[in-house]
């Protein structure tokens, strides 16, 4: 059968998938160029197959609950990392424990797709059950070691490198097998990680349970899951946002966006931003109020909109506490300056007014306006980030 034959059965006849027509492709022309030493100018001008792009299934929250509620023990605690930190299967599985760190709630991925290194978060309610499960598995490393055992496999040259490593507790797997078997490439007995087979049985048999009527999975690996019909080996598509949750992604496709929150253009909008946004709007607005008219006439600056602006600043500046972005910091930075200069002018106003007696002349209302402009710049600078992270947000 020629090769254009084989290439026209698989695409009509056979019917098979988009990878699978190029992989054919490519196989035919290692055949030819490299095996039969036959140059095929024809083949060169078929054109790949392309795979059209799907939509993502997306869980609700309540279809989650039925999915991993019924599922306990290590199985349970897989498939939450996997749903929590946007992991991949094999991911999750070749974790050790050096690369968990709960003081920073992040979790190190070693190797992930392309062989590049990423850290994603360590979801908040699973910290205690992880420490948990690492609490049991440090103990059966200790009875392996003193067994005999204990050692764990090391890529690459590390073994040979490192000769102790293998039994230190920060190499070992966080998820190790039940029972240890032989390595077949080495010949040792060693604990190795869980199975992966073993975690989609579970995932099917949730599936079944939960009584979700379309197909979800487990985070399978790599291509293989992309190419799969298997309703077990197709949460790669459904659930972990693109970026794989790195810290500060907010592109989350696992669930629903939470109830005051609104996708605009590939960035998320919520609740605290708007109200943020309306005070210090609304402080810049009131102090500009004050600050307008001659700076020397009392009669053009009211005492009361100086008070309002003092109040509404110390509004806006307690929202940005505990914010911890570089535009929170910068946000809180300016507030404060706004707030520091206010309250100088609100003082020297007090001091004219209530304890020398000398009222609001010329020279101490252009004292009071002058440090209100200073607080009135520093009001236009929060604006300005707004609109401009607003506009980043967009693109």
């Amino acid at each position: 059968m020629r090769g254009r034959s084989v290439s026209h059965h698989l695409a009509v006849e056979g019917r098979v998938s988009a990878s699978t027509q190029n992989q054919a492709k490519s196989a035919l022309l290692f055949l030819y160029k490299e095996v039969l030493r036959t140059d095929l100018p024809w083949l060169d001008d078929v054109e790949s197959a392309k795979s059209g792009k799907r939509l993502p299934v997306v869980l609700t929250p309540e279809e989650v609950q039925r999915l991993l509620g019924p599922i306990d023990g290590t199985t349970g605690l897989i498939l939450r990392l996997l749903y929590g930190t946007g992991m991949r299967m094999m991911e999750c599985l070749r974790l050790r424990v050096k690369d968990v760190d709960f003081a920073r709630r992040e979790i190190l991925v070693r190797e992930g797709k392309g062989f590049k290194d990423r850290v994603t978060m360590l979801p908040e309610r699973l910290v205690a059950p992880l420490g948990e499960h690492l609490a049991r598995v440090k103990a059966l490393h200790a009875a392996d070691l003193a067994a005999g055992f204990g050692d764990v496999y090391l890529p690459w040259a590390l073994e040979r490198k490192y000769p102790n490593a293998a039994r230190e507790w920060a190499w070992q797997y966080v998820f190790v097998a039940a029972r240890r078997s032989v390595d077949p490439r080495s010949g040792a007995v060693r604990r190795h990680h869980v199975e992966a087979q073993s975690i989609q049985r579970a995932m099917r048999q949730a599936l079944r349970l939960a009584g979700v009527g379309y197909a979800a999975g487990s985070a399978s690996t790599g291509a293989s899951a992309q190419r799969s019909r298997r309703p077990a080996q197709l949460w790669r598509r459904n659930g972990p946002c693109r970026c794989r949750h790195t810290p500060g992604c907010v592109c989350f496709e696992v669930r629903p966006l939470p109830q005051g929150w609104r996708e605009r253009s590939g960035g998320l909008m919520n609740l605290e931003k708007v109200v943020f946004g309306f005070f210090i709007v609304l402080a810049a607005t009131l102090n500009f109020g004050f600050f307008i008219g001659e700076i020397d006439q009392p009669r053009h600056h009211h005492v009361y909109e100086l008070f309002a602006a003092i109040v509404v600043n110390l509004i806006a500046t307690v929202l940005k506490f505990g914010d911890r972005t570089q535009i929170g910091a910068v946000h809180l930075s300016t507030s404060l300056v706004a707030d520091l200069q206010l309250v100088a002018a609100a003082g020297v106003w007090a001091i004219a007014v209530h304890v020398t007696g000398e009222g609001m002349s010329a020279d101490v209302t252009t004292s009071v306006v002058s440090l209100s402009g200073g607080a009135l710049f520093a009001n236009v600078v929060s604006v300005v980030l707004l609109i401009a992270e607003t506009v980043m947000l967009r693109r």
